[in-house]
């Protein structure tokens, strides 16, 4: 366990902010600090999966036992960036099957700019070794739009359609929505998607 989480600081130290520019889109000659959005995308969209792709078996402890705040805190500060959040602005929790599938619930704080994630759904067939990175994007140019989209194991990413903002989770039907969407989750997984 002990080796998982130096080998995840050791990723998160070594990043440097050119990379995270670099994934945002940006040029060369448009370089400078990467912005708060460059950051969380780069984490989001970039490190999260490749990290449970890459390394589930290490990246999943690491997150039961720090939380995805954890993970939030070795990027930024390994990298001279600011935390910009609190710790409790996120959240980690798994949602165990009948079936054997592994779900787990990654929660972020509002996103504030377009392309950014509200929540990220991690699934992963033991008896296959099959996994699936779903996020839930905020669209601002259309309003406030929301998408259940992926990434695969290759990089690609992938578009699902409408998806609904949750409740609050104080509020009367959070609950009943995360599960309604955690069913679609896996029904998508399960269709082959990826």
């Amino acid at each position: 366990m002990k080796k998982a989480i130096l080998i995840l600081l050791v990723f998160c130290l070594l990043l440097p902010c050119s990379a995270i520019c670099e994934a945002a889109g940006d040029t060369e000659a448009e370089q400078s600090a990467p912005t708060l959005h460059d950051i969380r995308y780069y984490f989001e969209h970039k490190l999260i999966p490749h990290e449970f792709y890459t390394n589930a078996g290490q990246f999943v402890p690491f997150i039961r036992e720090n939380g995805i705040f954890g993970l939030w805190w070795n990027f930024t500060q390994g990298n001279g960036l600011d935390l910009y959040y609190t710790e409790t602005q996120f959240s980690a929790q798994e949602f165990p099957r009948e079936d054997g599938l592994f779900l787990m619930l990654l929660t972020f704080p509002k996103p504030e700019s377009n392309l950014l994630c509200s929540r990220i759904w991690l699934c992963r067939d033991p008896e296959t070794d099959k996994a699936g990175v779903f996020t839930v994007e905020i669209d601002l140019f259309m309003g406030e739009a929301w998408f259940l989209c992926g990434w695969d194991p290759n990089g690609t990413h992938l578009n699902f359609g409408g998806a609904s903002p949750l409740p609050d989770p104080s509020e009367a039907g959070y609950r009943e929505a995360l599960d309604a969407e955690a069913g679609q989750v896996v029904e998508l997984f399960r269709s082959g998607s990826f």
